[in-house]
């Protein structure tokens, strides 16, 4: 009987040990998880290239040349981008990082994520 009763209380203790676990896991997965996403831009991500409307028709004279950085007194407007590479565009920012801008590109006929490193931009005007 006594190894019968050792043997259930064995059998209590890993069952405890292996919840136990599991609640670690699960709650250092959400730990870690939790912080990196950000909602708002996760529904921008999402929602914006099918409800904003199209940008203006025309292009904008090019302006003289600016710091890329100030380009986050453009966020979330209409925003004509002008690149090293000699392309331009329409381009809906949401997000100035430090090196980079994340946002939405007009490809003509709808808006597709794009991200651009603030050190090819060599101008822009917002709207």
């Amino acid at each position: 009987m006594n190894n019968r009763k050792g043997c259930q209380n064995c059998n209590n203790i890993v069952n405890q040990n292996q919840e136990n676990e599991t609640t670690n896991i699960n709650n250092q997965v959400v730990s870690n998880i939790s912080p990196n996403i950000n909602l708002n831009i996760l529904l921008a991500l999402l929602i914006l290239p099918f409800i904003l409307p199209p940008p203006p028709s025309f292009t904008p004279p090019f302006p003289s040349f600016v710091d890329p950085g100030a380009i986050s007194l453009c966020l979330f407007r209409n925003t004509y981008i002008w690149l090293r590479n000699g392309t331009s565009f329409w381009y809906f920012p949401i997000f100035v990082g430090p090196r980079s801008v994340a946002g939405f590109r007009w490809t003509g006929r709808f808006w597709v994520i794009y991200g651009i490193d603030t050190r090819q931009i060599v101008s822009f005007t917002c709207f």
